[in-house]
């Protein structure tokens, strides 16, 4: 839809529209490849006999020419903060009046933001109990990132799951752990 509303490939659009005006074109980006040498890329799993580098691990993005809503971006720890950042300071690239109905979005229906998780659990991978306000990201290779919007403070863990356990619970305790320890801090 965005794609033939915009009549631009979505790797492009998000270049455009969001990446370049937050500053953050080099760090956070679709099709890394195509701009970054691969050395300069960790090997995220390994599929069909060789090591996966700037592609998507996972194989609906893969699918869909490696740059789908859902997966395919590759980004910095310090390119999510910043994105995090503008998002929270009336700094993003839309009102923030849509900005703020993402992000505080709570119905009755679903304990989910729009476009966010929230902990739905006393075992959070988020480390918070339900109720709290605090939204989050858990990515398929393990990445995930989550930001309590009271104190505007986030937390970003990358990691490459996928290399080593293809079992998306392998992870999650280490998970748990680290964001229960870094919102002690």
């Amino acid at each position: 839809m965005l794609e033939r509303s915009y009549h631009m490939h979505l790797s492009d659009l998000f270049a455009q529209k969001i990446a370049r005006p937050l500053g953050l074109g080099m760090q956070m980006l679709y099709s890394p490849l195509h701009w970054v040498m691969r050395n300069q890329i960790a090997a995220t799993c390994h599929y069909m006999g060789a090591y996966i580098q700037g592609h998507p691990d996972d194989a609906n993005a893969r699918a869909l020419t490696h740059v789908a809503g859902h997966a395919g971006l590759f980004a910095t720890a310090e390119a999510i903060a910043a994105y995090v950042r503008a998002m929270l300071s009336d700094n993003f690239v839309c009102s923030s009046e849509i900005m703020r109905e993402f992000l505080t979005y709570k119905s009755s229906r679903t304990p989910f933001a729009l476009g966010w998780d929230r902990p739905t659990s006393e075992d959070s991978l988020s480390g918070r109990r339900p109720g709290e306000n605090v939204i989050g990201h858990l990515g398929f290779t393990g990445c995930s990132v989550w930001i309590d919007l009271d104190t505007k403070r986030s937390v970003t863990l990358l990691t490459n799951r996928a290399h080593a356990n293809d079992d998306p619970g392998s992870i999650a305790s280490l998970r748990r752990e680290i964001y229960r320890m870094c919102w002690e801090l």
